[in-house]
């Protein structure tokens, strides 16, 4: 009986095993197929390109201080044709924006800190409820016509 009791231990032991394996393996799945869909590899690539890719924050190797990224700095050299402007409005050009008052950007109260604030529901809850509301509504008008009594007087023809 001791060794019945070790096996069912064992196997039980093993099938949680599995099912955390397959969990696991499942997750990974699911977060490979959120990498490669296309509209999010056409977002990175577009924000890489763009230079708007967050690890280029942390990239300490520009020696100049509060450098224009590389897309836009190569839009300048495209737009601007004389290279001793397109050099002086590279170098000018972060300073005048960190330093224009208009420019200052706000400090904005987090809405997880401010109550008073509703929090806005994101894109898809908004689509979702829409297209319920829009469902309920056709349904509404569907019983309405079904529940109407018909009300055809049967009018002999002469």
């Amino acid at each position: 009986m001791d060794n019945l009791a070790k096996l069912q231990r064992r196997k039980a032991e093993l099938a949680a095993k599995i099912e955390q394996q397959r969990a696991d393996l499942k997750t990974t799945l699911y977060e490979v197929r959120d990498a490669m869909e296309p509209a999010t590899l056409l977002k990175k690539a577009v924000g890489g390109a763009l230079g708007f890719s967050g690890n280029t924050a942390n990239d300490t190797t520009s020696q100049v201080p509060g450098r224009l990224p590389g897309p836009v700095s190569f839009l300048l050299d495209v737009l601007v044709r004389d290279p001793k402007w397109a050099i002086g409005l590279k170098l000018l050009a972060p300073m005048v924006l960190k330093y224009w008052p208009s420019f200052e950007r706000k400090k904005t109260i987090p809405i997880e800190a401010n109550p008073e604030i509703p929090a806005e529901k994101p894109a898809k809850v908004k689509f979702y409820g829409r297209l319920r509301e829009g469902i309920s509504s056709l349904r509404g008008k569907l019983h309405k016509t079904e529940k109407a009594p018909e009300t055809n007087p049967e009018t002999p023809e002469n």
